[in-house]
């Protein structure tokens, strides 16, 4: 049993989700590639504080999982589009 499967079934999809959008790689050394890395968080975290500001505000029965499909929309549509960082190392040196 996983510590999710304590959580009502919405909960854990919202709580994945929202650490979904968070998580994202570190951008290279690159300037242009750490602005935009600043871009894409600054995006996904204010569409999850907008999303989870809405749930509170106005909560109605199916909102949990409607928020978490709102914020995988958002995923969507604010990818990922700098090169994240890479050490150069192998495993075996790391």
């Amino acid at each position: 049993m996983s510590a999710t499967d304590k959580l009502p079934a919405d909960v854990a999809e919202l709580l994945t989700v929202v650490m979904e959008a968070l998580s994202i790689p570190l951008p290279s050394i690159d300037e242009v590639d750490e602005r935009e890395h600043y871009r894409v968080l600054d995006e996904r975290a204010s569409e999850v504080r907008a999303c989870l500001w809405a749930l509170l505000r106005h909560p109605y029965p199916g909102a949990v999982r409607h928020t978490a499909r709102d914020i995988r929309r958002s995923l969507r549509n604010n990818p990922v589009t700098y090169t994240p960082f890479t050490s150069g190392k192998t495993d075996e040196e790391a």
